[in-house]
């Protein structure tokens, strides 16, 4: 269990590197021992009202305990298993706010309600009493499978002493020296950690068998302030020295902060498999495996800023982090194996629902295809060649669509060259031609004057290869008519005169022969 966010840096301690520590004998493990999960839920733990929540601790059976905001922003404390969060009430009514830290496997709860420790178990909230002088100022941290339980109380003004809570009776833990101390996490074996000051500052401590040990050793990272967040069932402590997280183990300082290449960061947690809660990351100790938490759970989840507060032996981490804009309480679950695949269109790797989510591959037209890939796989028309749908060019403003045909203007016939769809112009004649490029923008039957003209056509009503408009005689043979357009009668000579007489002699002779024979 822990209680700060991440702080600033630093490295290695008098030049010495230092490495992974080998696993010990008899380390107790678990199912889990064998790495990190690649993949994880993560559930919304909700609030009881109000906007805020925060998850403190969860047990091995994935019950998770902390404390959130009713509606008036009062703080409670709450027990959240199978989907539902419960408020846990209060020691005295009307008292202030209240929040659970710890929960041991029995489902026993630890926590405070305004300036008292609690313990909470099977619907009932007892007060834990206070070490001496006035009552009140007291505060639970951790209770391990026995029912120990740890925390804080005053003694005096400014005086405050960690303690241990066992059966009715609450021990004062001492201190390094100094006139504070503070236990924070407590293991089957009523081992304690916790920090406490001394003659030369404040130090992680170990407590156990009614002695407080200091943690720290010269030279050692810490050595000047250090602060045990968190104990496993081995007996390894985690915490920080305020710029990096420690490992303390048989007598021994680790700079796991330096380890997993996390300078700037705090130990918070242990699980019995030696998985450690460094800052908003997990990190193996046997392996050296280093995962950030938002990497583990699915890329569109919604979730931002993870501050996990504690893991259990399953692997499930607790915390809280932002969702929607809100600052909740959140559970993390391993899965045992790999969800089914998600499209990858491109293919680069990467789901395609993850490129969604961080803007690298836009769905403009929000089909669940990359607009890339629309494009690619002509699923989407893209006429101006910018990768880009063309209904999303028209959607997003990029490109008008005057006509309503779903075609960019800018791919629409434009015989003047303006971006402006042709069918959007004016066309006075209605000839499918607009005016800025109709040569007789009034004139439905010609797109330009031609020979003749606007208003008149260039026909050849008689064929004689003279237009209309330049014929002398339009509809007849001008080599047959005369100049007024009428049929010429001919000028007869001498000899045609006796020609046509000759003519219409024989003529009116065959005539009458005819009727003679009739």
């Amino acid at each position: 269990m822990s209680w700060r966010t991440a702080l600033f840096g630093g490295l290695l301690i008098a030049g010495v590197v230092l490495t992974a520590r080998p696993a010990a004998a008899g380390d107790a493990v678990d199912a889990r021992s064998a790495g990190i999960s690649p993949w994880y839920t993560i559930t919304d733990l909700g609030t009881l009202g109000g906007s805020v929540s925060v998850a403190l601790a969860v047990n091995d059976l994935g019950q998770v305990v902390g404390g959130a905001d009713r509606v008036d922003g009062l703080r409670l404390a709450f027990l959240w298993e199978n989907g539902v969060m419960t408020y846990l009430g209060n020691l005295a009514p009307g008292q202030t706010s209240t929040e659970a830290w710890d929960i041991n496997d029995n489902g026993q709860i630890v926590g405070f309600a305004g300036l008292n420790a609690f313990i909470w178990e099977n619907g009932t909230m007892t007060a834990l009493g206070h070490l001496s002088g006035p009552a009140g100022n007291t505060a639970a941290f951790g209770i391990n499978n026995a029912g120990q339980v740890v925390g804080i109380s005053g003694l005096a003004v400014a005086i405050n002493h960690a303690f241990l809570w066992e059966n009715g009776v609450m021990t004062d833990l001492g201190t390094l020296g100094g006139m504070r101390s503070i236990a924070w996490d407590i293991n089957s074996a009523g081992q304690v950690c916790g920090a406490s000051f001394s003659p030369t500052g404040e130090h992680a401590f170990l407590w156990e068998n009614g002695v407080m040990t200091d943690l720290t050793t010269p030279g050692a990272p810490g050595s000047g302030f250090s602060q045990a967040f968190g104990i496993n069932e081995a007996g390894q402590v985690v915490g920080w020295n305020g710029q990096t997280a420690l490992l303390w183990e048989n007598g021994d300082t680790i700079d796991i902060g330096a380890l997993a290449g996390l300078p700037d960061s705090d130990g918070r947690a242990i699980n019995d498999a030696g998985i450690v809660l460094i800052s908003g990351y997990l990190f193996d100790l046997a392996t050296e495996e280093l995962a950030l938490l938002a990497d583990l759970i699915p890329c569109d989840s919604g979730w931002t800023a993870l501050m996990p507060r504690d893991l259990n032996n399953a692997g499930q981490v607790v915390g809280v982090g932002t969702i929607n804009g809100r600052r909740h309480a959140f559970l993390m679950t391993p899965l045992d194996e790999q969800p089914p695949p998600r499209p990858d269109c491109q293919p680069n790797g990467i789901e395609d629902v993850c490129e969604f989510f961080d803007g690298t591959a836009p769905d403009c037209n929000a089909n669940g295809v990359p607009d890339e890939c629309d494009v690619r796989d002509l699923t989407s028309a893209d006429c101006n060649g910018n990768d880009v749908p063309d209904e999303c060019d028209i959607a997003s403003g990029p490109s008008d669509d005057c006509n309503s045909n779903g075609i960019p203007d800018e791919c629409d016939p434009d015989c003047n060259g303006n971006v402006v769809a042709d069918d959007c112009e004016p066309d006075s004649d209605s000839d499918g031609t607009i005016d800025d490029c109709d040569g007789c923008p009034f004139d439905s039957t010609k797109t330009s004057p031609g020979v003749c003209g606007c208003g008149s056509p260039d026909d050849d009503a008689d064929g004689d290869g003279v237009l209309n408009c330049d014929d002398r005689c339009p509809g007849v043979d001008d080599a047959v008519f005369g100049p007024d357009c009428e049929p010429e009668i001919p000028t007869l000579s001498g000899w045609g005169v006796a020609v046509l007489a000759l003519t219409l002699l024989v003529g009116g002779k065959l005539r009458c022969g005819r009727r003679e024979r009739a």
